[in-house]
This record gives structure tokens, C-alpha cells and sequence, in this order.
């Protein structure tokens, strides 16, 4: 089992994060540990210097700090001599209090007490940035415990202020608050400690008693707590680690290893249902997740067998549907020329059904030797019923319009109410047919039509453009029992042209929701007035494809483009 986990992928970034998180727990506890340490011996030396500070500030009274701080300000300012410093220093109450405070420091075993005066002139002279520190000398010393040898080295002796000391003055006179500083810096002494805080304030000085405690000591403690904390860390998360992967890997990685296993073998090897999956006990998601699986297993093979039945019986369905486009298409003229020994006209249809099959169709014949039947229609539906449906209506239309031939002269109004009264009967599923019936009179050019809902025919006159037909429109055939339809005329003259359609063409739909519609059908067909009747199919459904572009066909696309020549025939 060792060998799979650390094989594994997963183990192996298991094992990596948990020695990571690890890692990064025993760093920051580290870190804490340390800042917490500094932290609170730092606190407690500030608090010691800012008590012993305050104590210092009781030797002196006020009126003794004023008479000390003037005298340091005029001997910098180069008002009084520096015998008037030597009488201060020499002075049995200056020394005397001197001797006091440096008692303390030894006593106390600091590395300084100091008293001292901030000229707030020269302060408001520092900028941070153009300030050159070496030069700017704000402090002069009152009393300063370091040079206990000599005090005159010790009074009225200017010298510079480090940042922090600067920040700390400006904040305590910008907000009125007494100045209490506190920081660890290394400096003349070393590590120290420096607590100062403020004794007395005019509008131009500030007058500050400091205490310099040394943290030598402290630096060799906390680097011994580092190194035992260190030390303890790094153990405790030895333990943890080991703890962690041997916890990890029995009740997770194993388990989740062992079931990739056998989804891989099952994957890989068309292995049969792994009954091992049942077998997890665990009680938890991983035990589910087994099951899960084995689930999923048991339903892929029953999913396999459906998919099997299913695409046999599809490829019937689809062979079937094949067999039925092949019949369809073969019920459609789609011979051209069709006529080719007659010259006084032209035409070509096409048919491009949405699926497999559709509803729409086109048909031409001769009832007689000077009268052409033209129709183009559209079934309700789409698909196999709408297919059906088209082949009844068809071969009726043609059939009745054939009785001509046998003595009875049936105008296209009479033919289609003989159609609508069968396709009435029984018409359960309610299907119907949209029709344009034409009859032209190829000696004279007479066109008897009538319309069945269908869509308005385009014409143009010889060297004129297209343009519509508004005729009138009957209902559907099929739709109401015992309608009587209409007929309808118009004269076609040798060069005219004719093209009917289904709203296959003028309801085609591109991205946006727009309909193809009849001006732009119109513009298309007089892109090509005087092209051929296969060039006019060509362009418009050149025209509509590049309209409609990636959208998909929702309706069938059927269109039929006539030409009269007359008599004379084509020239």
C-alpha cells in the first residue's frame, strides 16, 4: 500500500501540502512566538524607564528646569559667555543633583539618564526630505549622565535627533498631548531601550527627561527562546507531518487510490463491474463515492445495451427516412428541360426540404396540348406526416386536373374545391395545404390561376422589373369543408417571366430574428431579369442563404421560375 501512495500522483501532493502547511505553521509559530516574547519585554523595560523618567523629573522643580533651560538656550544662541555655563556646572545645587540622578543610573544599571531641551524654532525648520540630519541640532543637554567625569561635556551641548524623536515632538506639539517615547534602536551603547517623556513646555522649548536601558541581555534571551522554540517546533512538526500522512493516507489516499484503480481498469481494460467497489466500509463520502461509481458502472452497461437497441433501430428509422427523401424527390419533376420539344416557354424548380423529408411541393404538366398546369404548394408540418399529406394533395390535384382530357373543362377554382372536399374526409391530425394553381393557355398567354393561402407570385413584363401579384387569397385547402375557391387572370405576353414560391423564401430567419421578406425577394429577383429561369433559382437562393448565414433552415425552400415565349418560340 506505501508503494501505491507514493507512486501515486495524489499521494504525492498530499504529502507535499501537508509538509508545506506544516512548514508554514512552524515558521509562524516561530514568528508569534518571538513577537510575542519581544514584545512583552520590551513593554515591560518602556514601562520601567517611563517610571524611573517620571522620578527623575521630581528632583528638579520648575523654576530650577527654566533657569537651566534658558541658560543653554542663550549660550547657543551666543547671548551669555560660557563662564555663566561654568558658574551653572560648578554650582554645589547643579552638582548635587547631578550626583542624585547618576546615583540612580548605577543603582538602576542603565546606560544614561539625560535631561535635555528641544529648541522648537530649529524643529520647525526639519523637512523629512531636504534635512540633512548630521547638520540639524535642535537638542541641547541639560544634564546627561554618560560624561560623569566632566560635566561641563555635558551641559549646554547641542547635538541631532534621530527620526523617531523628531516624529514623537512634532505629533506632541501638533496635538497638545505629552510627549511619551518609546523605541529599541541601536545605537552608542548598543541595544537599548530609549523611554522619554516631557518635564516642561514653553512656546519655544520642550524640556525632556530620557533613560537609555540596555537589552544586551535580552538579545542573547530571545536568541536562546528562538532556537528552543526552533528546535521544539521543527519536532512537534515532524510528529504532526507523520501523523497527518499515516492519517490521511489509511482513511482517504488509500481508499480514493484503490477506487481510481479500478475506474482506471474499467476505462482502460472494458473490464466488467468491479464488485471490489461494494466492498468500502468507511461510513463517510468515500464509501458513497464507491458506491457512486459501481452505480454508475452497472448503469453504463445498461446504458450501452439501450444505446445499442436504440442505434440499430435508428439506422432503420434513418434508412427508412432515406427511402422516403429518394421516393419524395422522385415524385417531383426534376428533369430539366422539361419539355424540351416545346419552345414557347421555360421553367425550372427546385425543392430543399428543412429535414429530411418536407411538406412543400412543386408540379407542372400538360392537361392538354395547349393548356400547362403550374402548382406550387406548402403542407402545414414538416417531416414524414407533412410529406404524406403532400403526396395525397398532389397526386389529387393532378389527377382531377388530368379529367380535362376525358371532356370535362374544370377551371383551377373548381379543381381545388374538388381536392379540399377529399382531403376534408378524415382529416384527423388536421393537416392542410397551401396551393397556387395555374393554368396557362400557351397559344394566347392567358393564365387562369387561383389561390389558396399561398403567397402572392412575382411577375415581370418583358424588360420591366418584378414585381408582385396582389391576387386574392382563398383559405387553405383542406382547412374548411365545402369552401368554394375562386379563379383568377392575368396575360402573359412572349419575354414576361413568372416565379412562385413557398414562404419558405421569404420567411427564411438569420441570427438577429429577421425575416428574409418579400422586398428583399423582389431586389434578388431583379438582380437577373434577363437571366435564365435555373440562373433566377440560383441567385435568390444564393441571396437567401447569404441572408440567413449560420442559421438554421426552419422551413422547406421550394421555388419555380417561368418563362413565356409564345408562338414564335425562343429567339
Amino acid at each position: 500500500m506505501k508503494r501505491i501512495l507514493f507512486k501515486s500522483k495524489l499521494g504525492t501532493r498530499f504529502i507535499v501540502a501537508i509538509m508545506a502547511v506544516c512548514l508554514l505553521f512552524a515558521i509562524l509559530l516561530v514568528y508569534v512566538s518571538a513577537s510575542l516574547y519581544t514584545r512583552r519585554v520590551v513593554k515591560h523595560y518602556n514601562e520601567f524607564g517611563y517610571k524611573v523618567s517620571k522620578l527623575v523629573s521630581k528632583y528638579f522643580t520648575e523654576d530650577e528646569i527654566k533657569e537651566y533651560a534658558d541658560i543653554v538656550f542663550k549660550y547657543n544662541r551666543s547671548q551669555i559667555d560660557e563662564s555663566k555655563v561654568n558658574e551653572v556646572v560648578n554650582s554645589e545645587k547643579y552638582r548635587n543633583a547631578f550626583d542624585r540622578v547618576n546615583e540612580l543610573r548605577k543603582e538602576l544599571e542603565f546606560n544614561d539618564i539625560f535631561i535635555c531641551a528641544i529648541d522648537l524654532d530649529v524643529l520647525n525648520t526639519y523637512d523629512a526630505k531636504s534635512t540633512n540630519l548630521a547638520d540639524f541640532k535642535p537638542l541641547y543637554y541639560i544634564m546627561d549622565t554618560h560624561f560623569n567625569d566632566d560635566l561641563r561635556q555635558n551641559f549646554a551641548k547641542s547635538d541631532s535627533l534621530s527620526p523617531k524623536y523628531i516624529d514623537s515632538i512634532i505629533e506632541s506639539i501638533n496635538t497638545g498631548k505629552s510627549t511619551e517615547t518609546n523605541f529599541l534602536q541601536n545605537g552608542r551603547y548598543g541595544y537599548t531601550i530609549t523611554s522619554v517623556n516631557s518635564f516642561w513646555k514653553n512656546e519655544n522649548m520642550l524640556v525632556m527627561v530620557g533613560c537609555d536601558i540596555s537589552v544586551e541581555s535580552y538579545q542573547k534571551d530571545i536568541i536562546s527562546f528562538i532556537i528552543m522554540t526552533i528546535i521544539v517546533v521543527f519536532v512537534l512538526t515532524l510528529i504532526l507531518i507523520f501523523v497527518s500522512v499515516f492519517i490521511i493516507s489509511r482513511y482517504f489516499l488509500n481508499p480514493v487510490i484503490e477506487i481510481s484503480s479500478e475506474v482506471g481498469n474499467f476505462v482502460s481494460n472494458n473490464a466488467e463491474i468491479s464488485n471490489k467497489l461494494g466492498s468500502f466500509k468507511t461510513g463517510d463520502e468515500i464509501e458513497l463515492l464507491a458506491k457512486s461509481i459501481l452505480k454508475m458502472q452497472q448503469d453504463l452497461f445498461n446504458y450501452m445495451d439501450d444505446a445499442i437497441a436504440k442505434a440499430i433501430k435508428l439506422k432503420k428509422v434513418r434508412t427508412e427516412l432515406n427511402l422516403a427523401k429518394g421516393i419524395q424527390a422522385d415524385m417531383l419533376p426534376s428533369i430539366f428541360p422539361a419539355f424540351p420539344n416545346r419552345d414557347e416557354f421555360d421553367l425550372f424548380a427546385s425543392m430543399t426540404p428543412a429535414k429530411e423529408v418536407g411538406g412543400d411541393f412543386y408540379d407542372f404538366f400538360f392537361i392538354d396540348d395547349d393548356h400547362l398546369g403550374l402548382v406550387i404548394a406548402d403542407v402545414s408540418g414538416k417531416g414524414v406526416p407533412a410529406a404524406l399529406f403532400m403526396v395525397i394533395a398532389k397526386t389529387l390535384i393532378k389527377d382531377r386536373a388530368n379529367v380535362h382530357v376525358r371532356g370535362e373543362d374544370y377551371s383551377p377554382a373548381e379543381i381545388l374545391t374538388h381536392v379540399n372536399a377529399q382531403l376534408c374526409e378524415n382529416n384527423k391530425n388536421e393537416l392542410f395545404v397551401t396551393v397556387w394553381f395555374g393554368i396557362l393557355e400557351i397559344s394566347t398567354g392567358k393564365c387562369t390561376t387561383a389561390n389558396a393561402g399561398h403567397e402572392y407570385p412575382a411577375i415581370c413584363k418583358k424588360d420591366e422589373k418584378y414585381e408582385l401579384i396582389k391576387d386574392k387569397h382563398s383559405p387553405a385547402v383542406a382547412t374548411i369543408e365545402g369552401i368554394k375557391f375562386r379563379d383568377q387572370e392575368f396575360q402573359l405576353n412572349p419575354g414576361d417571366s413568372l416565379f412562385v414560391y413557398t414562404d419558405g423564401v421569404t420567411e427564411a430567419t438569420n441570427a438577429n430574428g429577421e425575416l428574409f421578406g418579400e422586398q428583399r425577394l423582389v431586389e434578388s429577383l431583379n438582380k437577373c431579369v434577363n437571366a435564365s429561369v435555373s440562373d433566377v433559382l440560383r441567385v435568390v437562393k444564393e441571396d437567401v442563404d447569404k441572408f440567413v448565414g449560420s442559421a438554421p433552415q426552419f422551413d422547406d425552400l421550394t421555388m419555380l421560375s417561368f418563362r413565356y415565349y409564345g408562338k414564335g418560340g425562343h429567339q
